[in-house]
C-alpha cells in the first residue's frame, strides 16, 4: 500500500499493489510535485518483461483552472519520463459525459489528452444520481494494445462506482512457501504447566552474567515447549489468501 495522505487541499490517494510484483515508487522528478494541490502517486511497474508507469491522480474540485492544467501537465510529463507506456487512474472532477458543459473542464481535459496522446478507456458514467450521470473517474492510457477490457462496476458502497481495466499481461504466479509453526494438536495445558513448575529454573542462580541466565532459562523452557507443542513445517500454497476460510474452501469444492 502506498498513500498520499489527505491535507487541507484534497481527499488523499492510496495505491494497493501485490507484494510479489516488481515496482518502484517514483519520488524524484525534474519538478517538485509534492507542493501541487493536484495529488498524485507514481509507480514504475514491471510485469513479465514489460515496464510501464502507473499513476494515481486526484484533482480537488476547487482548484483554479489555470493551476490544475499546469499541475496536471507537469504530472503527465513526469510520468512519461519513466516509461513509454503510461496508465493514469484519475478522479479529476472533469465530467467527460458532457465536456462542453460550463465551466468546460471536460473540454480542457480532452485537449490535454490530445496533447499527450492519451485515450480514455472508461466510457460509461461512473457516478449516477437521481438527477445526473457523470464520468469523473477515468483510466487514461497512451497505448491501448495491452488493455483487454475496461468498465464500470457499481459496488454499492460509494456514490462513485468502481472503474477497472484488465491488461493483456500475466502477473507472476505466487510461489508456495514453507511456514514453521507449533503443533498444538496433542497439547495439554495442565501437563504443560505441571512440567514448568517442576523444571529446575533455579539453576539460573549459579550464573552471574545476565546473558548466561537467559540462555539457561530459554534452554529449559524450549525443551518443555518442544515436547508438548513441537515445531512443524507446513507448506502454504501460492494461491493462499488471508481472507479464505475453511467454510469458503469447502463451499468452493
Amino acid at each position: 500500500m502506498h498513500r498520499v495522505d489527505r491535507d487541507i487541499h484534497g481527499d488523499g490517494l492510496v495505491i494497493f499493489i501485490r507484494n510479489d510484483i516488481c515496482f518502484h515508487v517514483m519520488t524524484r522528478f525534474n519538478m517538485d510535485l509534492s507542493s501541487f494541490r493536484t495529488e498524485s502517486k507514481t509507480l514504475k511497474v514491471k510485469i513479465n518483461r514489460s515496464w510501464f508507469a502507473l499513476a494515481g491522480i486526484y484533482k480537488p474540485p476547487n482548484i483554479p483552472k489555470s493551476q490544475w492544467k499546469f499541475e496536471l501537465s507537469a504530472i503527465l510529463d513526469a510520468a512519461k519520463t519513466i516509461s513509454n507506456d503510461v496508465i493514469f487512474l484519475d478522479d479529476l472532477n472533469c465530467d467527460m459525459m458532457e465536456p462542453n458543459k460550463p465551466p468546460m473542464n471536460g473540454r480542457d481535459l480532452s485537449d490535454l489528452q490530445d496533447i499527450y496522446n492519451l485515450k480514455n478507456t472508461i466510457t460509461s458514467p461512473a457516478r449516477i444520481t437521481k438527477t445526473s450521470k457523470t464520468l469523473l473517474d477515468l483510466i487514461l492510457a497512451n497505448n491501448k494494445k495491452p488493455i483487454l477490457s475496461s468498465g464500470v462496476v457499481d459496488v454499492q458502497i460509494s456514490d462513485h462506482s468502481l472503474v477497472f481495466t484488465i491488461l493483456r499481461l500475466s502477473a507472476p504466479r505466487l510461489q508456495s512457501r514453507k511456514i514453521y509453526a507449533r503443533n498444538y494438536k496433542n497439547f495439554n495445558s495442565d501437563i504443560f504447566f505441571e512440567d514448568l513448575q517442576n523444571a529446575p529454573f533455579h539453576v539460573m542462580d549459579v550464573f552471574d552474567d545476565v546473558d548466561d541466565k537467559l540462555f539457561a532459562f530459554e534452554s529449559l523452557y524450549l525443551d518443555i515447549i518442544n515436547e508438548h507443542a513441537p515445531i512443524k513445517k507446513f507448506h502454504a500454497r501460492g494461491n493462499q489468501v488471508p481472507f479464505m476460510t475453511e467454510q469458503w474452501r469447502k463451499s468452493i469444492r
